[in-house]
């Protein structure tokens, strides 16, 4: 028999109409899939790319402070009480003692840092300590938590010390 005359589908049809294809799409078939992707994969790329607009506008104008920025800033204590500044901004062209905001006196001085521990070990955070010297009172300078000789620029304990510190042996 001769398949021109035939009325007969091909299984080639019949495959095609059971998956929604062929010359009419059903609602839930191929086509209004394709376009819900299509319109996730639009709102998804004007996100990717508001998300990288923000990106690089907040990598050239608003990245890390300066350099000079950051030399401008130094961990003061108050002479009179105590108090603890740590990254106070230091005012252009001035000398210590600067004025405390709180008081209007000018009784902040530089703090020296000291990382021991009265057993010998390293800590962090490190005690703020004022020098004598820099209050205008005699004697050396005793850190009050180590009971050791704090001096101008005091150095940080060996590296071998401060190892085991981050390897948890505060």
């Amino acid at each position: 028999m001769s398949r021109q005359g035939s009325t007969l589908p091909s299984l080639v049809d019949e495959r095609s109409a059971a998956i929604g294809g062929g010359t009419g799409a059903s609602p839930g078939g191929v086509n209004a899939r394709n376009a819900r992707k299509q319109k996730v994969m639009a709102v998804a790329s004007v996100a990717v790319l508001l998300l990288s607009g923000g990106i690089i506008y907040w990598q050239l104008f608003t990245g890390p402070p300066s350099a000079a920025a950051e030399t401008r800033q130094r961990d003061l204590i108050d002479a009179k009480t105590g108090k603890q500044y740590l990254k106070f901004k230091i005012p252009p062209n001035s000398r210590f003692p600067y004025t405390n905001p709180d008081t209007g006196e000018a009784t902040l001085y530089p703090a020296e840092l000291c990382f021991w521990t009265r057993d010998g070990k390293a800590k962090l955070p490190p005690t703020y300590v004022l020098l004598n010297e820099y209050a205008g009172r005699p004697g050396d300078t005793i850190c009050p938590d180590c009971g050791r000789k704090v001096v101008p620029h005091n150095p940080m304990p060996p590296p071998s010390v401060m190892s085991q510190l981050n390897a948890g042996g505060e």
